[in-house]
């Protein structure tokens, strides 16, 4: 009744309700709608969107429409963001149609961050103070849906530019990283900011110097160019700072159009369980891959003959055609 009463036939939607989400509110309900009938279910605020004979005159009629109380062409008059069309208590919904702006604004804003220090050096480009944090960088993409792609971002660092401090005969090093994807309108789009920690035994440090340790996150963004802006301290050396800036060009995966993921190159491959899909460091789908890391973008990873090789990739729209046959001149 709060959407006008009546009856009508409406696209496949979904609605879930939330006790409490954090930074938002209580009691909040979120309205899913698959308006193209293909699985690709969207959120979205105009609660008459799932209405599938919106557009058709004479169907699907609210309670008033049909007692000729109202007509259904007023629902397009008054320049609304929905088309609900007059009901019982339609008088109330124009003051709603705010509150649903508002909700929406909160949840796709971006989380508040933690590590300040960080994003002071990203967003002011502060000077560094002490010698540079160096680190490797590598970015992948991968198809999700037609509006959706998952970007893997690879993080490698050096066990020897880490600060490590030992206590009972563990040495431990610890580094923030902040990531932060903005829009050219420098609007954050996605952060993600983590501390990593790297143990090792106190006198098996010396030898553990030339490892590397490897962040991975993956962030899903719609197709588009971005700025990529990654800052990472030294916790145990806060002088010891490094950052990484560059575009990212998030391609679009079209329907019907053959394309590729990106290709990884690993040194282990492996399929993971059915509980653990998606989730974990360096898992994509059902596969935990995690990318070997170059130093730059124009030198290519390399292998030697006695180290293992392993590649993923994935392959979108691949099909077979059959030739026509050849017909004969009667």
């Amino acid at each position: 009744m709060d959407e006008g009463g009546g009856e009508t036939s409406t696209f496949p939607f979904e609605t879930w309700h939330y006790r409490y989400i954090e930074g938002v509110g209580e009691n909040i309900d979120l309205e899913f709608v698959d308006s193209c009938q293909c699985g690709d279910y969207h959120y979205t605020i105009d609660r008459s969107e799932k209405d599938a004979l919106l557009r058709v005159p004479g169907a699907g009629l609210t309670q008033w429409e049909s007692m000729g109380m109202a007509k259904k062409a007023d629902r397009f008059a008054g320049g609304n963001m929905e088309n609900l069309g007059k009901g019982p208590n339609s008088s109330s919904e124009g003051a709603k149609e705010f509150d649903r702006i508002e909700l929406a604004a909160k949840l796709f804003a971006p989380p508040p961050i933690k590590f300040t220090d960080l994003d002071n050096f990203i967003s002011e480009h502060k000077i560094l103070s002490g010698p540079p944090f160096p680190f490797d960088v590598r970015t992948d993409f991968v198809k999700v849906t037609d509006s959706t792609v998952l970007v893997p971002i690879t993080v490698q660092l050096r066990n020897r530019d880490i600060t490590f401090v030992t206590k009972d005969g563990v040495s431990k090093g610890v580094a923030n990283i902040l990531i932060k994807v903005t829009t050219l309108t420098h609007k954050t789009v996605q952060s993600q900011e983590d501390t990593v920690e790297v143990q090792e035994p106190a006198e098996l440090l010396e030898k553990a110097q030339d490892r590397k340790s490897v962040y991975w996150k993956a962030l899903p963004l719609m197709p588009g160019l971005y700025r990529l802006d990654i800052a990472i301290k030294d916790v145990n050396n806060p002088d010891h700072v490094g950052l990484y800036g560059s575009s990212l060009d998030v391609p679009a995966f079209h329907d019907e159009k053959l394309a590729t993921s990106s290709l990884i190159l690993a040194d282990e491959m492996n399929l993971v369980s059915s509980r653990d899909i998606g989730e974990g460091s360096c898992v994509i789908g059902n596969t935990h891959i995690c990318p070997r890391v170059s130093p730059n973008r124009a030198t290519p990873v390399s292998f030697k003959r006695s180290q293992q090789l392993n590649f993923w990739m994935q392959v979108y729209n691949l099909g077979s055609t059959t030739p026509p046959r050849a017909m004969k001149q009667q």
